[in-house]
């Protein structure tokens, strides 16, 4: 008989284990049967989340008995007779010296709110502790609030009172107690009210979802959205969140209808390609003469830290402290992350480029091969990892969502500014693209067969002749950050004239020479530099030289090496020449004569280096 019983719990916990797998499976197949379903029709996977619907439209109930039914629930007032035990403890408490005025604070407020359980709700609202703790805007209306109730010794009406509907819960019920009140609605019924009803777009009005935890906050698995961690869509909510209970708020704008005139730059009509006419001749560029100044000044000595510090500035420092301990805040983590400590962490990221270990947390470690006493008397070891792994230069709520690089921005914005800034005075420049390696998980990561660095973050830089970068700016596509007015010219081209822009605001006037390679180089963008007052030099695509009459470079692979041939129109010259493969430039700033002979290896002739060891170590051909 034990071993019967024995055998049938044995059996029970293999059910329930199994039932658990089960479960878990059917939780994981759903999520990634409504992923796929999302991605290819919204419309039928939104009416898959619709509970049936058991009311419909029927007689309407009696206003009056409805409102006499449940207005004696919740209105009429109800006497308690606590019993005799009030007044003994009444009696006992009389000889006590009453208390101070206390005085509630938000961070009264704050403090009880941190000490309380995330998941427990405080009121009849069911606002979870885990938004209290968010939401530190509220901390000073809810201090308001207690303070009133302990004054006037009665509870506020955001405790007592509410709106309420009532939902039938039969067809066609007419009797009172056949309805069942609810609150709010979820946040998919929001969504699908907004996306369907006319009148809401129509409307001038600002639209707040506010969204409340869903039924499965607190299971040890919750679903997870599909998109970016802070970038939140509606598209990208899992469906326990779209089941959630939630409210909207509707702020009507007064502000007059906007003109024409005040249409934002992304709805306006693209400016026109100008249609250019081109009239060319066989001449050599007749160029003007441009005299260079450059500038001279005394060289200052300064330390590698002082060098350091003009592009990577207080400022810089400060905003990285300032948006991590705002991070940290939101996180309800108090770290007070300090300046010193944020150049200690940029400083051993450096050290760590040089001195590299197989991992970072070795630095820190008594072994004498890998403990690096620097950085371990710099910055404490968890130190480092906790202000590490929250590190942030922005503020999650204000970002651009039309910008992907939205997060780093202001530090692209302030380096790009300090690099123009101490940017040396040349007069040859170049604008390219140029890889940081990266092997996460990110939309804007590039692969470009053939580069050195294959994977990773693409930019497009504007250098000088020496290889000091001036200016950049991170690739993201269609949404790449350059002037709209430049958007007819294409994507090379405004990626170009926006560097010129950034080239003209330095003071030492526009007679810069810009080096591009084909991907860049149109003749509308170079008369544009022209009528700028730039120069330009750049390799061109022979279906981009608007039908200038030379030979093709199929034809011109069958001429002898070293040919080259040339048209000019309206100061721009394209010269296409023979060499270890046809070769086409468009410039208005350099001219053909006068040529030059240099040594290239010849197939037909097929002379070959032969080399032996003499004393001199000459080499004979």
């Amino acid at each position: 008989m034990q071993k019967l019983t024995e055998r049938i719990d044995d059996l029970k916990q293999r059910i329930a284990a199994w039932g658990k797998r089960i479960r878990r499976y059917t939780e994981r197949s759903t999520r990634f049967n409504q992923n796929r379903l999302f991605q290819s029709d919204q419309k039928r996977l939104y009416k898959s989340l619709e509970r049936p619907i058991v009311s419909g439209t029927g007689p309407a109930p009696n206003q009056a008995d409805m409102v006499a039914f449940w207005r004696s629930l919740w209105s009429e007032p109800v006497n308690h007779n606590e019993g005799p035990w009030m007044e003994v403890v009444a009696s006992q408490c009389a000889s006590i010296t009453p208390m101070d005025p206390v005085i509630i604070t938000p961070d009264d407020v704050a403090e009880a709110v941190r000490r309380a359980p995330n998941w427990k709700s405080p009121g009849l609202d069911g606002l979870h502790h885990y938004w209290l703790k968010g939401f530190m805007v509220c901390h000073s209306v809810l201090a308001r609030q207690f303070q009133e109730a302990l004054n006037q010794k009665s509870l506020p009406s955001l405790f007592t009172t509410g709106i309420t509907h009532l939902v039938p819960k039969d067809q066609g019920a007419t009797d009172p107690s056949k309805y069942r009140p609810i609150t709010s609605l979820t946040l998919h019924e929001i969504a699908t009210v907004l996306e369907e009803d006319d009148d809401f777009s129509n409307q001038r009005q600002d639209f707040d979802i506010f969204l409340l935890p869903p039924d499965t906050a607190n299971d040890y698995q919750t679903d997870e959205d599909s998109g970016e961690e802070d970038n939140v869509s509606i598209n990208n909510l899992p469906g326990s969140l779209l089941r959630a209970p939630a409210e909207l708020a509707a702020s009507t704008s007064m502000e007059k209808p906007e003109t024409e005139d005040q249409t934002p730059p992304e709805f306006q009509e693209p400016l026109k390609k100008r249609v250019m006419n081109y009239n060319w001749r066989k001449r050599d560029l007749q160029l003007r003469p441009i005299v260079w100044k450059p500038l001279y000044h005394t060289p200052i000595e300064r330390s590698p830290i002082e060098w350091f510090s003009l592009l990577f500035s207080e400022e810089v420092f400060e905003m990285l402290t300032i948006e991590t301990n705002r991070y940290l805040a939101r996180k309800l983590l108090s770290a007070d992350v300090k300046i010193e400590e944020m150049k200690c962490l940029v400083g051993i990221l450096l050290v760590s480029g040089y001195c590299q270990v197989s991992r970072r947390r070795m630095y820190w470690e008594n072994a004498s091969d890998s403990r690096n006493s620097l950085i371990a008397s710099a910055l404490s070891r968890d130190r480092f990892t906790l202000i590490y792994s929250n590190i942030h230069v922005a503020d999650n709520l204000n970002l651009d969502t039309s910008d992907k690089f939205a997060k780093v921005r202001p530090l692209l914005k302030v380096l790009t500014m300090r690099f123009l800034e101490h940017c040396p005075h040349k007069e040859n420049h170049s604008v390219d693209e140029a890889m940081v390696p990266y092997f996460g998980h990110h939309g804007c990561k590039q692969f470009i067969r053939g580069k050195p660095i294959r994977y990773g973050y693409k930019l497009w830089v504007g250098a000088t002749s020496g290889g000091y970068i001036a200016w950049f700016e991170p690739y993201q596509g269609a949404s790449t950050f350059t002037n709209a007015q430049y958007s007819q010219l294409g994507l090379g081209a405004s990626v170009v004239l926006s560097y010129a822009d950034q080239l003209a605001t330095l003071g030492y006037g526009k007679n810069y020479h810009l080096f591009i390679d084909n991907f860049f180089t149109g003749l509308p963008l170079v008369h544009e530099l022209t009528e700028r007052g730039f120069r330009v030099t750049g390799t061109i695509r022979e279906n981009r030289s608007g039908k200038c009459p030379l030979l093709s470079n199929k034809e011109a692979k069958t001429k002898e090496r070293g040919f080259y041939d040339y048209r000019i129109s309206d100061d721009i010259i394209i010269c296409k020449w023979h060499d270890n493969s046809i070769v086409s430039v468009c410039s208005n700033a350099v001219d053909v004569d006068p040529v030059h002979k240099t040594e290239r290896y010849s197939q037909q002739l097929k002379k070959e280096n032969i080399c032996f060891s003499t004393s001199s170590h000459s080499t004979i051909q």
